[in-house]
């Protein structure tokens, strides 16, 4: 996770994209799920600007190209702080990261799956759930490449 998120090694975006794609397939069949579609977490603003790319944006696209994954980016985020510059509680606070739902975009899926590169406390995913939840999607799965305690 360092080399690829820190030190930007993203020829590890290839090697990721498949560990995600093997999970969804295995997702699916053990639990008779067919997803709609892939829902990014959005990065922060001006993210790519500094750094010149977004993990799961990348992901996406390889998803998308290599695996036909279907991915619909309907989501949007607000505030410019990066995560991990925030303490534990920060993290949990409700009104931390704001989310939104991008403009004009179609919601008509009845079940998604909200991916993500890193979980620390469950945050995030919880407010971009929600958020998806409230547009009229029925349900919504999680899934990430790292658990961080």
């Amino acid at each position: 996770m360092y080399h690829w998120k820190s030190k930007n090694v993203r020829s590890l975006s290839l090697f990721f994209a498949n560990l995600i794609y093997k999970a969804i397939i295995q997702v699916q069949k053990e639990r008779n799920l067919s997803f709609d579609c892939v829902v990014p977490v959005p990065p922060r603003k001006g993210k790519i600007r500094k750094k010149g790319w977004d993990q799961i944006d990348e992901l996406c696209k390889i998803l998308s190209y290599k695996y036909k994954v279907k991915i619909a980016e309907l989501l949007v985020r607000y505030d410019s702080r990066e995560q991990k510059k925030k303490n534990r509680e920060e993290r949990k606070d409700k009104n931390g990261a704001e989310y939104g739902l991008k403009k004009g975009k179609n919601c008509n899926f009845s079940k998604v799956l909200l991916l993500d590169d890193v979980i620390t406390t469950g945050s995030t995913m919880e407010k971009c759930a929600q958020l998806l939840k409230n547009s009229g999607i029925d349900e919504i799965y999680g899934m990430s490449l790292f658990i961080v305690d």
